[in-house]
């Protein structure tokens, strides 16, 4: 991680001194006390020099290759130089947890539960990382709450919306049920629709109502009336906010179309169990 707080950070308008609070290397983002301009600070890039650099690429290499206790190697090498590198600690934390002789499923947890909210990115760091989150979605798709929310928090709008693009759609759809979609990860898919063009995204959330395996609009468990309320409630009902926000105005008004019409679909059969 790079240590920005050592570096002179400037405000973009008026070219102030920042103060570097914790907070604003957390998020990137500042409000400049001298002329109330709002900016972000830019990300910064590799501090570890040319040995941590080689040692990550190196790692990347190794781990899709599939040689994980190689990729791990890599990875603690890094973290001698540098502690809180998120890709080092994945690659050290993914072995622990699928690979190594004694299994610890709960140091993967640990990468995102407790390391990834407070990370600071450096931009290769952050790019290997997404990365490896889209090849081992199978273990990384239980956590898209805490990656969408730090993204969403750290990068910029088209950066958020290229990760959202690439990981939510195959995630949406891999899901057995309908317990991850919480009030809190609506709120991320409804903030970032209206970031930039997530048909991918859409489509998914339009699709699952109709194919997730636990939607009475598959299996016709009508009769079901607690279940079928709840998903009513907690699904159905959230998922026209996250419509309605989309900014593209034909991606928009296709979706909201296409949402009524499952919402209808969802209340007839409701009448009918």
């Amino acid at each position: 991680m790079a240590n920005q707080e050592t570096q002179l950070l400037l405000c973009a308008s008026c070219g102030a001194p920042i103060d570097a609070t914790r907070e604003v290397m957390k998020t990137r983002r500042y409000n400049c006390m001298y002329c109330g301009n709002s900016g972000l600070i830019p990300k910064p890039h590799n501090s570890g020099g040319i040995e941590v650099q080689t040692a990550l690429d190196e790692g990347m290499r190794q781990f899709l290759n599939g040689n994980f206790d190689s990729a791990k190697n890599c990875g603690e090498r890094v973290l001698a130089v540098s502690k809180n590198n998120v890709t080092a600690l994945f690659f050290v934390n993914y072995y622990k947890a699928f690979s190594a002789a004694t299994k610890n499923t709960k140091a993967f947890d640990q990468v995102f539960d407790e390391v990834l909210p407070e990370a600071e990115f450096e931009v290769e760091d952050e790019e290997l990382f997404k990365q490896l989150c889209a090849k081992t979605i199978h273990h990384t798709g239980a956590f898209e709450e805490q990656l969408l929310a730090k993204f969403l928090e750290y990068d910029d709008p088209k950066e958020v919306v290229d990760f959202t693009e690439s990981f939510s759609p195959v995630n949406i759809m891999m899901r057995k049920d309908f317990e991850w979609f919480t009030p809190k990860i609506a709120s991320l898919y409804e903030q970032i629709v209206a970031l930039g063009p997530t048909p991918k995204t859409a489509y998914a959330l339009y699709t699952m109502c109709l194919k997730n395996p636990e939607s009475p609009l598959l299996t016709k468990n009508w009769y079901l009336k607690t279940k079928v309320d709840r998903i009513y409630k907690d699904v159905i009902l959230p998922l026209e906010k996250i419509f309605k926000n989309i900014k593209d105005d034909a991606l928009r008004a296709k979706f909201v179309g296409g949402y009524a019409k499952v919402k209808a679909a969802y209340e007839a059969g409701m009448k009918q169990g």
